[in-house]
């Protein structure tokens, strides 16, 4: 090994022998070498030396291409590791010639590597990206989308190792150092899209908080290392040029007309989808009725195919695991599309079974209103929990918390989700034209005579109204969602069931809650297990007029109270009715009684009792057969647990009929009317009008 050390203007030359990988030694006991001369010219050190063919211990000198191998640090002049700049070449010394042996396989795998780096960056990549953007009519698109993009990073991988292998000096110049760079961010691009699949399909508020800011990071994170990319593909065709002494401006010029061949295909895609206004999916017909956005979007000989549904066979075919939902009135089958929905999948799981309308044509400016009804409805139900707490004779220091401990990854995005953004809709995201007109292509049915929810809304504090709704009645057929305001433990820590109550409250500003009577009752639909679940619940008045709660007894294998227990503040829980339980007695003498005497009727109208007007009603109670008369089936029930013949509407004696959950009821009637009302009623209800019936 001969090395050469240059300090200012002294040259020194000498013979070292290499031990392994360590720094190497000089060789003083070799005299074979003579330096014939040795000189600096205009920054250039030129050395010439003489050494026999066949040195002692050395590789022998012959004629022949012989590879040799050479290294040279110019920061210091002492002996360092060379930083990479190495290289090798073929000589052969008796012709004075070289080859470039060597070499040549290195401009080779750098000329794969430019090649393959501009079908993934200026091909591959900018396709997947044209996919997700305008095939979004496709189920595959992203199916395609992220599939691209996963072959397209393991490709960068291996044509960047490519590189790396044939090059020494990668660190040393502005190409190697800006694709060292993108390289790296390419492993935090892929992480962050398969964090937001996860996402996407885990989270309940995908579309709030950590999930949206991981999608938008992936976004423009995307867009970034693209553009990196590109600028360092011309720095690597320049790069090019130099090492080999090629001219590359053909190939530059060609480069450049591919960018504007790709921004002529976005541009038109654009154009095509834009001001064409989706009209490749279905032609958008004119109607009358601005607030008609989807059926605009229906053509009329698809609308007049299409069949008719009442509210209960709507029911029973979400029931039976039908992903439908309504939205103007017409069914849509949305089983396809759960899976690549942009706002992620459990948000469409819980909308399953509901009117969408006002949901889906959600005005941003209500947001405001909703916000502070949030944070009212928040501070009553606070305020009222500590007067609770205050007046009550339960040690504090026996009540269990719900430490919200997450379970799983997901659950503690939700849960820090529901903390942040607690005065928001955490399950809520706009819809584009495009999510309008994909919907439109979704649909099944239609409603017979609907008569749900209108996207029209009146004025509230100050927010530009629409227009006023002409109707305001609701069926109780209906699911509806509410929002889940607030869980409170009723029972002790210790409790083997733990009851817990849970309060919800009304998602949009001008929807009111019906009055709430002794009897009524809900029923609760979820999804849980993989399936759908609808679970009876008794009715109580919340702390405000836009509240109501109920209480649940939380079983270990029970499906829905676990699965209610589970949820988090601001999701947001499929509701119907309220019913009246007087609908679910039949009459003793009919000839098909069911064991428990208690069933739901079904209605031959799901309209017939959508009004509440019945609950002031001033009619004696007429008993069991005015409930199930075929001549008053569609008047209003006949209020059972009301007292029509007093003007309180109190009844003087109590008869608790129940059995399992219901026993608690008793202890809590018990205890108002003995601790609470004793002081300020003039009679006492005793636990001797209590009869409990098992």
């Amino acid at each position: 090994m001969i090395i050469v050390t240059v300090n200012s203007s002294l040259i020194d030359v000498g013979l070292y022998s290499p031990t392994a990988y360590q720094k190497p030694d000089r060789d003083l006991t070799s005299t074979f070498l003579t330096v014939l001369s040795k000189n600096i010219t205009n920054g250039y050190t030129q050395v010439e030396v003489k050494r026999p063919l066949n040195a002692p211990n050395r590789r022998p000198i012959t004629d022949s291409l012989i590879t040799t191998i050479f290294a040279f640090n110019p920061e210091v002049s002492i002996l360092t590791y060379h930083g990479g700049n190495r290289g090798s070449m073929g000589v052969n010394f008796f012709s004075a010639t070289t080859a470039g042996t060597l070499s040549e396989q290195s401009r080779k795998m750098q000329l794969v590597h430019g090649i393959g780096m501009f079908l993934m960056w200026c091909v591959l990549f900018p396709a997947s990206i044209w996919i997700v953007r305008y095939m979004r009519h496709r189920e595959s698109h992203m199916f395609l989308h992220r599939n691209l993009q996963i072959i397209g990073a393991f490709c960068v991988g291996i044509f960047g190792a490519v590189a790396m292998s044939s090059v020494t000096v990668q660190f040393r110049v502005p190409h190697g150092i800006l694709g060292t760079t993108i390289y790296t961010g390419l492993i935090a691009q892929v992480a962050l899209g398969l964090l937001a699949i996860f996402g996407l399909a885990h989270v309940e508020s995908a579309s709030t908080g950590i999930v949206r800011g991981l999608k938008h990071t992936h976004f423009y994170f995307g867009a970034i290392l693209m553009s990196c990319a590109w600028v360092n593909a011309y720095l690597g065709m320049t790069q090019y040029g130099i090492n080999y002494n090629v001219n590359t401006k053909v190939v530059t010029y060609l480069y450049l007309a591919w960018f504007v061949i790709l921004a002529m295909i976005f541009l038109a895609s654009e154009v095509y989808y834009k001001i064409k206004n989706l009209q490749f999916l279905w032609p958008t017909r004119m109607m009358n009725n601005a607030n008609l956005r989807i059926h605009r979007r229906i053509p009329e000989k698809v609308y007049e195919l299409l069949p008719a549904y009442t509210w209960s066979e709507f029911n029973e075919k979400v029931l039976s695991g039908a992903c439908l939902v309504v939205a103007e009135g017409l069914v849509f089958d949305i089983h396809s599309w759960i899976k690549i929905h942009p706002g992620g999948q459990k948000i469409l799981r819980r909308v399953i079974g509901t009117d969408i309308t006002n949901d889906f044509f959600f005005d941003p400016n209500v947001q405001t209103v909703i916000s502070r009804n949030f944070d009212k409805e928040h501070d009553l139900l606070q305020s009222n929990t500590v007067d609770a707490a205050e007046h009550s004779n339960v040690n504090l220091k026996l009540q269990k918390h719900n430490s919200g401990v997450p379970s799983s990854v997901a659950r503690s995005i939700d849960l820090l989700n529901s903390v942040t953004f607690k005065n928001t809709r955490v399950a809520m995201h706009r819809h584009s034209k495009f999510a309008t007109a994909k919907l439109a292509t979704m649909v099944v049915a239609r409603i017979s005579n609907y008569d749900g929810e209108n996207v029209s809304r009146p004025a509230v504090d100050g927010i530009l109204p629409y227009s006023t709704p002409s109707k305001s009645r609701i069926s109780p057929e209906i699911f509806r969602r509410y929002i889940l305001t607030n869980v409170e433990d009723v029972t002790r820590y210790d409790a083997e069931n733990p009851v817990k109550k849970f309060t919800f409250q009304v998602i949009h500003p001008y929807e009111k809650l019906p009055e709430i009577l002794p009897g009524d009752y809900i029923e609760i639909m979820s999804y849980a297990n993989k399936t759908t679940i609808v679970r009876p619940y008794t009715l109580l008045k919340g702390p405000s007029v836009n509240t109501f709660t109920i209480l649940v007894k939380i079983y270990k294998d029970g499906v829905m109270s676990q699965h209610l227990n589970k949820q988090l503040r601001n999701f947001e829980i499929a509701v119907r009715g309220p019913f009246d339980v007087s609908e679910r007695i039949e009459q003793p003498g009919s000839p098909t009684p069911s064991e428990t005497g208690l069933r739901r009727r079904l209605r031959t109208s799901v309209m017939s009792t959508s009004g509440r007007k019945y609950t002031k009603s001033n009619t004696a109670y007429s008993g069991y057969g005015s409930v199930t008369s075929d001549d008053n089936y569609n008047q209003a029930p006949s209020r059972i647990l009301l007292n029509n013949a007093r003007e309180d509407k109190c009844w003087d004696h109590l008869f608790l009929v129940c059995g399992g959950t219901g026993i608690q009821f008793i202890t809590a009637i018990n205890y108002y009317s003995t601790s609470l009302l004793q002081p300020l009623l003039q009679f006492v209800i005793s636990i001797y009008y209590c009869k409990l019936l098992l």
